[in-house]
């Protein structure tokens, strides 16, 4: 506890050594408490009067380090002295009672033994007399216990004796019952029949229905059960009506609430204004909660049957909806396992019908792996690019360059090229065709005020022509009727040359770029056509094609392309495995090096955008605070204006009292900033400013200078200077005759005088001196403008600032860029761009998607002619469009596509493939071959199958002659034994009749 500021700190924040520190136990935290103390401490410990032993052992062994170095120090008081030495003499100890005078010299004055002599206290008679405390504690404690035992001797016979004789002292059923029907009473309310009597419920059971505005304690109960009791009370009213009837008695003290919720009610309820009643029905049924609902069931003579009513008919309701429910699922239940049985018909019906399309398609499948080595490669040759006719590579290679050319001629346009084209206002009808051909193809209106707004006075025009590499659907015929109108490449210098005299060198080279954009996208047209005559035919790209879509190519369009840059991937495999090293790992160290590359130009692109985006958001503030500065010049020019001539009778009455000048706030910030204004605006003053001859010199003396105060009068020419000086200091738009350096001062006491004059005085002041009253307005719309203004500048300082860093960050950026491109250009094919190239890469990153190999990224690029959308689409294909390779290549791997991978819309779109175009009749001639092939097998497997079942029959039937054959031997070996057994009995009966017979003679 930090004594200064009354601050709790932690031991290890006081910056107090341990043997500094102070430590205080009270005897409730002697207990349990455990703080370190310095292996020195020394303990003082007290004792009281009623102290025992245990509690000064837990108080001394706080010291945890006694007989280490740490010691103990016992005080008493005089009277606790005496105490002890008193009940230590009544105990038998030879010590007697100390005198006044002796309890006043302190503990450790000495003591008359038996003797005579002085002793002093020792310690074994501080523990002694702390024991006889402890036992006079125990002692005590065991009497209470005694005395409460023998009091809870009567206590309980008395309780015995009351709960036997309780039936002499119950209200008797009938009597409890009448008093339970004279507390419902004879009125009541019905949500349809208004008021009615207790006749209402006569003979049936009743439901008193306590409600409360909150569900209170029963909410666990009735989130537990999922009923509430509400919905329960109607779900039993309803099924037991004619032998049920629910009374509602509010516990609510809101009339308002009482009507909003019986009007739902389909029940009766205790009129709210009854509140006697409804006090009387809580109180005999021991209803304490009000936030609570509770239901009393009573039976139709009105005996009591439970006070628990809410939770039996909640369980009840509860219990009935589950059984519902486990009847409806029994129920859905049953009609499951019906329509499993007819499931499982259907299944078996199909099973039988799909058996012999399983033997047609195995049947096609070994025909397919029993292909000729020019079969599989007439197959293999889906999706390879074809070679181009010379002639049309011509085409594409001087379209190519045509638009190279043009593209550098846009590029290095100047910003004062663009101007001059921006400025032509009425074009001619040439140069108006050029600007809706090139709004068309940013998918803009087609005008000429959308071209200068939208396309010429964008940002960098350069960047966004290059970024245009094919013709929109929707732009292509009007592009192309413009580049055939200029007469096309070649023909369109003339027609350049004249938009050149027209919009100067930017109408040219836009006008060259569009042709040769126009040509560039017919020569990809024609390469394209070309490309298709020379591809495989329209049968095999079918059935190649129905071969991609069962493998789950059905999304894609161009699967030829996706085909070929699968094969590219499996070649760039091919060409790993051979170097030794593995695909993904080449693919990871390309990509890791493209990124590498690309990461210093992405965060300097990044730093390009920040700049932008905060170079648009100074525009956004620069145009707002022009909006807000032109109200603030026009209140100052207004406040000017009513400082004219006709005021100089009020500024001399100013000037005829100096104390106001001087002392008053309002007058001295008003005066002060004109002053400071004017010299602001005056060039000579600067240097009298620099040299301090003004600043010496009392505000008042400058004051009536510059109004022109001389001999306690105010000279009309001189007030005319100086109020035309003021109108001129508010008539300046821009301000440039002030110095801006002193702007700061000038706000500041603006800022000054604006405060003062939102108080008492100064609006006093204000009245007082109209001359004070409009300076003082004057001053501040001048200061706010200044303020504002000054703002402004600052921020348009601001903003040249960041497109200057913006300019050196493109140019800079252009040049890392185009030397970039130079590099990754050497290893690319011409047609490939090295722009595109880095677009897709990122796509595919940011997408995910790792590992592939550059030799697929350039040839998507090629097949998609450089559309770096396209080619990411195609390459988010590949793994799949490589399981489908390897069976093109491979038809006899047909057999391994399981059947139940192919999904509904796949079998939909290769039916639907199978049934049109040319692939129908070779689908129907193949089909017919199939089923000829299959009825052959069929009746070649019936054969052997009835082969099989007659030599089954024979030899069924040998096993069952043979089987009765063995049975008749079982027969006659059985009928033998027992004619043997006979024989044998009847040969030893003969034997024992012919020994008794001899027995018998020899006995006569």
């Amino acid at each position: 506890l930090v004594r200064s500021t009354g601050r709790v700190l932690k031991l290890s924040q006081s910056g107090i050594s341990p043997q500094q520190r102070f430590t205080f136990f009270d005897q409730v935290h002697t207990t349990g408490m455990d703080i370190p103390q310095h292996s020195g401490a020394r303990a003082v410990v007290t004792l009281g009067k009623d102290m025992v032993w245990r509690d000064y052992a837990q108080g001394a062994f706080r010291m945890r380090g006694i007989g280490k170095g740490q010691t103990v120090s016992l005080l008493l008081i005089p009277e606790v002295q005496g105490l002890m030495c008193r009940q230590l003499a009544k105990a038998g100890s030879s010590r007697r009672p100390l005198t006044p005078a002796e309890c006043a010299a302190g503990p450790r004055s000495t003591i008359t033994g038996a003797a005579g002599e002085r002793q002093p206290l020792r310690l074994e008679d501080v523990a002694a007399w702390l024991v006889v405390n402890s036992m006079k504690s125990e002692t005590t404690q065991y009497d209470q216990l005694c005395t409460q035992n023998l009091a809870n001797v009567w206590r309980r016979n008395a309780f015995k004796e009351l709960m036997g004789g309780y039936h002499h002292f119950r209200v008797k059923e009938d009597d409890a019952r009448k008093f339970i029907l004279d507390s419902l009473g004879h009125a009541f309310l019905s949500a349809k029949l208004g008021t009615c009597s207790r006749q209402a419920f006569e003979g049936k059971m009743v439901a008193l229905y306590f409600g409360a505005e909150s569900e209170g304690g029963t909410q666990a109960f009735t989130q537990a059960v999922g009923m509430q009791l509400t919905q329960a009370l109607r779900a039993a009213h309803a099924h037991f009506s004619d032998t049920l009837e629910v009374i509602f008695v509010s516990s609510s003290g809101s009339a308002e609430w009482f009507t909003d919720e019986f009007a739902e009610m389909p029940w009766l309820a205790v009129p709210f204004s009854h509140t006697a009643r409804r006090k009387l029905l809580r109180e005999t049924f021991d209803i304490q909660a009000v936030d609570q609902h509770a239901v009393v069931l009573l039976d139709d003579e009105g005996k009591t049957i439970t006070r628990d009513g809410a939770r039996l008919i909640q369980l009840a309701a509860a219990w009935e909806a589950a059984d519902k429910a486990h009847e409806a699922r029994l129920k859905d239940s049953q009609h499951e396992m019906e329509m499993r049985d007819r499931e499982k018909k259907v299944l078996a019906r199909e099973e039988r019908r799909i058996k012999p399309l399983v033997t047609v398609a195995e049947a096609a499948v070994g025909r397919l792996s029993k292909l000729d080595a020019a079969g599989v490669a007439e197959i293999a040759a889906f999706g390879q690019v074809p070679q181009l006719p010379p002639e049309v590579r011509q085409v594409v290679g001087r379209a190519s360059a045509a638009l190279a050319r043009a593209l550098e001629s846009v590029r290095g346009l100047t910003q004062d090229q663009q101007d001059q084209l921006a400025a032509v206002k009425a074009p001619s009808a040439g140069l108006r065709a050029l600007g809706e051909v090139l709004c068309q193809l940013w998918s803009l209106k087609p005008d000429w005020t959308t071209f200068l707004h939208k396309v010429l006075a964008g940002p960098n025009l350069a960047a966004r022509v290059a970024r245009v590499d094919s013709v929109p659907p929707s732009a292509a015929r009007h592009v192309g009727k413009y580049a055939a109108a200029a007469g096309g490449v070649e023909g369109s210098h003339a027609s350049a040359a004249a938009l050149t005299r027209e919009g100067g060198a930017a109408a040219g080279a836009l006008h060259a770029w569009a042709v040769a954009l126009s040509s560039f996208a017919e020569a990809q047209d024609e390469a394209r056509n070309a490309s298709d005559k020379a591809s495989a035919s329209s049968v095999m790209r079918l059935a190649c094609q129905c071969v991609c879509d069962m493998m789950g190519l059905d999304a894609v369009d161009d699967i030829e392309a996706l085909v070929f840059v699968a094969a590219t991937a499996e070649q760039a495999a091919r060409d790993a495995a051979a170097a030794g090293e593995e695909l993904d790992d080449a693919a990871a160290a390309v990509e890791d090096e493209a990124e590498g590359d690309s990461g210093s130009l992405e965060r300097v692109q990044s730093k390009l955008m920040r700049m932008r985006q905060f170079a648009g958001i100074l525009e956004r503030d620069i145009r707002s605070s022009s909006t807000n500065v032109a109200p603030l010049l026009d209140q100052a020019r207004t406040y000017g204006t009513a400082i004219n001539p006709a005021m100089a009778s009020h500024f001399e009455s100013v000037c005829r009292n100096p104390g106001v000048i001087e002392g008053d706030e309002v007058a001295r910030d008003a005066f002060a900033f004109a002053l400071g204004a004017i010299d602001a605006a005056d060039p000579a003053t600067a240097k009298d400013k620099d040299d301090g001859a003004a600043a010496k010199e009392p505000l008042g003396v400058r004051v009536k200078a510059l109004v022109g105060f001389v001999n306690e009068r105010i000279n009309p020419a001189q007030f005319g200077v100086f109020v035309q000086r003021l109108q001129e200091l508010a008539g300046e738009p821009d301000q440039q005759r002030m110095r801006m350096e002193e702007w700061p001062r000038l706000v500041q006491l603006s800022t000054a005088l604006n405060h003062a004059t939102n108080g008492q005085a100064g609006r006093n002041t204000m009245q007082t001196y109209p001359a004070v009253q409009a300076l003082a307005n004057w001053a501040k719309s001048l200061g706010s403008y200044l303020e504002a203004y000054g703002e402004l500048v600052r921020k348009k300082g601001q903003l040249d600032a960041v497109r200057a860093e913006a300019a050196a960050a493109q140019k800079a950026l252009d040049e890392d860029l185009s030397q970039a491109i130079s590099a990754e250009s050497a290893s690319l094919p011409a047609e490939v761009d090295p722009l595109a190239l880095r677009a897709v890469r990122k796509q595919l990153r940011n997408r995910g998607q790792t590992g592939v190999p550059r030799a697929a990224l350039i040839a998507a690029l090629q097949r998609t002619l450089n559309a770096e959308d396209d080619a990411a689409d195609l390459l988010k294909h590949l793994p799949v469009a490589r399981r489908a390779l390897q069976v093109i290549s491979d038809p006899g791997r047909l057999g391994e596509v399981p059947a139940n991978h192919i999904l509904p819309r796949q079998l939909r779109k290769l039916t639907s493939e199978v049934r049109s175009g040319d692939l129908l009749p070779h689908s129907v001639a193949a089909g017919r071959r199939l089923r000829e092939a299959m009825v052959e097998a069929t009746k070649r497997q019936r054969a052997v199958d009835k082969a099989r079942r007659v030599a089954e029959k024979e030899r069924r039937e040998k096993e069952a002659a043979q089987k009765e054959a063995d049975k008749l031997l079982r027969e006659e070996a059985e009928a033998k034994r027992k004619a043997e057994e006979k024989a044998r009995r009847e040969a030893e009966g003969k034997e024992a009749e012919e020994d008794e017979d001899e027995d018998e003679d020899e006995d006569e």
